[in-house]
């Protein structure tokens, strides 16, 4: 009876790293998009935003060139909260427009969710006007996808009850079956 084996019965002379080096290409446009930003700026102005809503400066400060970068991307391309975190965890472009080439830390689902949700319409305005206008220019971002209205990006789908497509199951209160005017 013989034991399994585990890996190679003669190790390698220098080990392999377990930390992966994905290069980026300089033409993608997320790259250029990041390249192009004055971060300073942008982060001056979204800083005056959060303070003008905030009760107390008490608590650990924001990753805030992560977070503008993580609105960004959800400007451009319109995806839910944890695809959001997702893209900016495993996407190499994505990590780079955040700031994140250099460590293994990215934000989660709430962290995005409330920073995006405290910059409110201001910090969309922001982003839309400083960021999302000149990307659309520079064809960088498709504007078919991309979401300028902090309402739209809340209410992509409407409720059931809302839409014109629900019908009751049930005759309704005049006696009337589902589906027919008379």
């Amino acid at each position: 009876m013989s034991k399994p084996r585990r890996g190679s019965r003669q190790p390698e002379l220098f080990p392999r790293s377990k930390r992966a080096t994905i290069s980026v290409a300089p033409n993608h446009r997320l790259v250029e998009l990041t390249d192009e930003v004055d971060w300073t700026e942008l982060e001056i102005r979204a800083e005056k935003i959060r303070a003008s809503k905030l009760k107390s400066a008490a608590g650990r400060p924001p990753h805030m060139r992560t977070l503008l970068g993580a609105m960004v991307l959800r400007a451009t391309r319109y995806v839910p909260y944890r695809v959001l975190e997702d893209q900016i965890r495993y996407y190499a472009p994505a990590r780079y427009l955040c700031g994140l080439t250099e460590t293994d830390w990215s934000p989660d689902h709430n962290t995005l969710h409330d920073f995006i949700e405290l910059m409110g319409e201001e910090g969309t305005r922001l982003i839309n006007e400083y960021v999302v206008e000149w990307a659309v220019e520079k064809k960088l971002a498709d504007p078919k996808l991309l979401v300028a209205d902090m309402t739209a990006q809340e209410a992509a789908i409407p409720y059931l009850r809302l839409s014109n497509t629900y019908q009751p199951e049930t005759p309704d209160s005049v006696g009337r079956q589902p589906g027919t005017l008379g």
